[in-house]
């Protein structure tokens, strides 16, 4: 029996890519289960979408500029985030974009178990497939139980995506005050955790990130190709 919501973050254009995402998770989440969030950047108001492109941390990814796709993956996970804290009577909350896929041997138990050794916090849940191996967000990480990690705050800079993440509902109401007040890209992990106050960033390897971003609005986004 779930007792956390689940949330997946998609848009319409990507409905072919929703279909393999909810065939992936069948027999782990009941696709009814899922809250469909998301929202496409060309449907953004246009002096909306303006005001959010100006960056409020050149030094994450050296651009003044968010990308319009960036300013759209932002606003979903806001929107989600805004849900749960709003509507949803869990204290945790599942979130995941609709191209990953749990990894070989994922259970949903393993989440209910983080959940009686985690007061606080968010769990990044993996979804680093196909990065840049060159520096490790898990360099000097602590284990606390399984494969449940604490991540070293000097190396969050080096965690990408917001692909899959399991998230307190205290914690959301603290990165949803971060996103009211700057500009930034989601994955902007290190800034929204120090100007945040999140209590703490853990990280669990249970879910997997596609190598081929070929279809990726992010991936194009930050391309200059949007």
């Amino acid at each position: 029996m779930k007792n956390f919501a689940i949330y997946s973050i998609t848009v319409d254009e990507h409905a072919e890519r929703y279909k393999k995402f909810l065939k992936n998770w069948m027999g782990h989440i009941d696709n009814r289960d899922f809250i469909r969030i998301g929202v496409h950047w060309r449907d953004i108001d246009v002096e909306l979408l303006n005001q959010k492109r100006r960056n409020s941390n050149f030094w994450f990814n050296r651009s003044r500029y968010l990308s319009p796709a960036e300013v759209g993956c932002t606003l979903s996970h806001k929107l989600a985030l805004e849900d749960f804290v709003v509507n949803s009577t869990f204290d945790w909350a599942l979130i995941l974009e609709d191209d990953v896929y749990p990894r070989l041997g994922f259970k949903l138990g393993d989440l209910v178990g983080l959940k009686s050794i985690i007061d606080v916090g968010i769990v990044h849940l993996g979804g680093q497939d196909g990065l840049s191996p060159l520096f490790s967000p898990l360099t000097m990480a602590k284990k606390i139980s399984g494969g449940a990690l604490i991540l070293n705050p000097l190396f969050h800079r080096f965690l990408y995506r917001t692909c899959c993440y399991f998230i307190h509902k205290d914690s959301a109401r603290k990165i949803i005050s971060s996103h009211n007040q700057y500009n930034l890209v989601a994955d902007d992990w290190s800034f929204l955790i120090r100007r945040s106050g999140v209590d703490r960033l853990y990280f669990y390897n249970l879910i997997a990130h596609p190598v081929d971003l070929f279809d990726s609005l992010i991936h194009v986004g930050r391309h200059g190709k949007c």
